[in-house]
């Protein structure tokens, strides 16, 4: 597996330089520009040990707004709730969307990342991995209380969870000893297993229906597969086997006749579906079978449809569409924020739930910083001094229009890493007659 991959799936970002001569922690800072928020100390919630709940209590949000018209057409999948995670403003939260009228419903406010919605089979809690100690574990949420239980508590990544089908394990990701691999969980009693023990990475597991079969992704073969692991004998068996391709996100219909995946390239993956039959894939018989254009699945309920995310230029769309034909699809919800991990459940939101977290959609959230303009009349804006930068005696300068957004993030850089990075600058001003380099030009 690629460093990359990996640091990717541990939700670390790592920006590895060709030829151009630019050093890695200029993309830390480009990402932290991205990732910048004010922290507000109101309404988050505090982090406890495993036998005690933590109650969830409002923090200013966005209130999103729904591309579903006012009158939404016939729901595709028997109607039921989407949970998925969206980033907006640089945090990562869960979001809920009803597939009965459409609304678009912020289930959490931490101002740490939260990610990976996974439904009980029952629907009374959703698991999902979170940040929010200041680590990457495992969390459960009781909708009918918005009360929060911490479920692992390692210093190393776990996350990716997916239940049992009797609603009393866990199983996820974890990367423990130098490797990513798959473990479960005993939710009440926190009795574990470590279930996958091979050298090479294995995640995004996916337990089957009838509770004797993990899916999961590994690059075992050099490449991504989807592989199957019997909980009744500890047998493993390559699903997939296709070389020239990489699978991922395996999803398994409620039957557990079928699984769907996503397999391609960042930016060009497709959706299949491919029979649950061990001895076809034995033989090398299994034919996957094209659904569409997009990534990580979930089936509806009835098994008659699939949400999946679709990429198009910088909007993120959630589309259901009907496994019975083509174009048998609509947009349940588009934004310019990325959408990811979408899960499906056939329950509706209770009303007062939904009041609930209406009313706390309602506040507003605090903005990322503010800009000063030294005068809001004039159409050109000054240069400003930076201050305590480079520690010369020879100012550093930006616009005025853009000053304050930079001290926010050198702050804000710092507060996060220890380090004031951007207390030095190469070259933040030029005069109109500065003299270029060779090969550039005079107008930048």
């Amino acid at each position: 597996m690629k460093i990359g991959d990996v640091l990717k799936r541990l939700g670390i970002w790592l920006f590895v330089p060709g030829k151009a001569k630019v050093p890695p922690i200029l993309w830390l800072a480009l990402i932290a520009a991205v990732g910048l928020r004010v922290r507000s100390p109101q309404g988050q919630a505090t982090v406890t040990e495993r036998d005690r709940i933590v109650v969830l209590t409002p923090t200013p949000g966005p209130a999103p707004v729904a591309v579903i018209p006012a009158e939404s057409p016939t729901p595709v999948g028997s109607g039921g709730t989407l949970a998925f995670s969206m980033r907006h403003n640089g945090n990562s939260d869960i979001y809920l969307l009803s597939q009965s009228d459409g609304k678009l419903l912020r289930l959490t406010y931490d101002p740490d990342d939260d990610r990976d919605p996974a439904w009980s089979p029952d629907g009374r809690f959703i698991a999902f991995a979170s940040h929010r100690a200041q680590g990457w574990d495992l969390y459960t949420m009781e909708l009918s209380t918005g009360t929060i239980l911490r479920i692992t508590r390692s210093p190393d990544f776990e996350a990716a969870p997916t239940w049992s089908s009797d609603g009393r394990w866990l199983a996820y990701e974890g990367y423990h000893d130098g490797n990513l691999d798959i473990y479960i969980l005993n939710i009440e009693s926190g009795e574990g297993q470590h279930v996958t023990q091979d050298p090479a990475p294995d995640y995004s597991p996916a337990w089957s229906p009838d509770g004797r079969y993990v899916a999961f992704v590994s690059y075992r073969n050099q490449n991504k597969d989807l592989f199957i692991l019997s909980l009744d004998d500890g047998t493993v068996v390559n699903l997939t086997n296709t070389p020239d391709q990489d699978e991922d996100y395996p999803a398994w219909s409620p039957s557990g006749k079928y699984l769907a995946y996503s397999a391609g390239v960042a930016g060009a993956e497709t959706v299949w579906r491919i029979p649950f039959d061990l001895d076809a894939a034995a033989r090398g018989e299994l034919r996957p079978r094209l659904f569409g254009v997009g990534q990580k699945p979930a089936w509806s309920p009835d098994g008659q449809a699939l949400a999946f995310v679709f990429q198009q230029e910088a909007t993120s769309y959630l589309i259901a569409a009907d496994t019975r034909g083509w174009a048998l699809a609509q947009e349940g919800y588009s934004s310019a924020d990325a959408i990811d991990t979408p899960d499906w459940d056939a329950g509706i939101l209770a009303a007062d739930f939904v009041a609930d977290l209406e009313t706390r959609a309602q506040e507003t959230e605090p903005p990322l910083y503010t800009e000063l303009l030294l005068s809001e009349k004039s159409s050109v804006y000054q240069l400003v001094n930076l201050p305590d930068v480079n520690n010369s005696d020879i100012a550093e300068r930006l616009s005025d229009r853009v000053n304050d957004s930079y001290n926010a993030l050198r702050k804000r850089i710092e507060a996060e890493t220890g380090w004031d990075y951007l207390a030095v600058l190469g070259d933040s001003w030029r005069t109109m007659n500065h003299t270029p380099r060779p090969g550039q030009g005079r107008i930048s």
